[in-house]
């Protein structure tokens, strides 16, 4: 089980606030879903800078006052089974299980995790060993591209393709003076306090080829590229200076008969912002795309 703190945001719309005890003689903390963000993103990691291992701790105590409320508290079925729904349609409660019927339960209600063979979806994965995603915003334009007078698709014999291209807007906005814990930089880094860095990923249909990217150097472009089960996976390396913003561009071909994507939601802390033809919407649940809607 993979819970996130938007999934316990929703308990506690549900059930109410939540009184998580104090540790050494401290007063209980009343937790509510107005304050859980800033508890789990900010108040531990000041609370608990020097001791990372309390700080877990602390998560599990939180996470299982939540629970624990939960199980006492008298919440209709229909409520609790919204949460779950909207969790794992959002990514935020992912559930895997070694019993068949029980995983295809999970599957039933979008939370076992698993992308298809034509789902679309921008990740954002932090290799700088700070807490800045909540204050780095996403936002990811889907269009159709001209296509080149030569391509690089190498399914030779896949027939007639169309090109497709993710602009991907990321904007920086974390704020001076973020505990070092929270705002970096790490000891083993050398870039300057409140710069992201990691691996921007591209989730793309199995039937993707052709790849080509802007925006980012080319010794770093395609960091990674394979497949994931029944998708492909691109991943480039980025850097986002704090106050800045970084744009890159992924193109790729897919076959002419591939008439829609589904668009996983990212999961992230702040919701990714998407636009697809005369579509718009913040990605905290997945969405179908008519490709033949692009135009181009």
């Amino acid at each position: 089980m993979g819970v996130d703190v938007l999934t316990l945001q929703r308990l506690l719309q549900v059930i109410g606030p939540v009184q998580v005890p104090g540790e050494n003689g401290a007063p209980p903390t009343t937790v509510t879903a107005d304050n859980v963000r800033q508890e789990i993103f900010y108040r531990q990691y000041v609370d608990y800078a020097a001791d990372r291992a309390a700080r877990r701790d602390r998560l599990g105590v939180v996470a299982a006052a939540v629970l624990q409320a939960l199980n006492g508290s008298k919440v209709s079925a229909a409520d609790l089974l919204s949460v779950f729904t909207d969790s794992g349609e959002g990514r935020n409660l992912l559930l895997w299980s070694s019993d068949p019927l029980q995983e295809e339960a999970w599957a039933a209600v979008g939370a076992d995790g698993v992308p298809r063979g034509g789902d679309l979806g921008v990740w954002l994965l932090n290799r700088g060993g700070d807490k800045l995603d909540p204050y780095l915003d996403v936002g990811v334009t889907l269009g159709k591209a001209p296509r080149p007078a030569t391509t690089t698709t190498v399914d030779l014999g896949a027939g007639p393709q169309h090109r497709y291209r993710l602009d991907v807007k990321m904007a920086n906005t974390a704020p001076d003076k973020l505990p070092e814990y929270i705002g970096g930089p790490h000891p083993n880094s050398t870039l300057p306090a409140g710069t992201y860095q990691g691996y921007l990923q591209f989730t793309v249909p199995g039937a993707a080829s052709g790849f080509s990217t802007e925006g980012v150097p080319v010794d770093t472009a395609l960091t990674a590229q394979g497949p994931d089960g029944a998708s492909k996976v691109v991943a480039l390396w980025v850097e986002v200076p704090r106050g800045q913003s970084k744009d890159v561009s992924l193109e790729f071909d897919l076959p002419e008969a591939a008439s829609q994507v589904r668009v996983l939601p990212s999961a992230r802390p702040t919701a990714e912002t998407w636009a697809a033809g005369s579509q718009k919407w913040a990605d905290r649940k997945p969405m179908v795309v008519d490709l033949t809607t692009l135009g181009g």
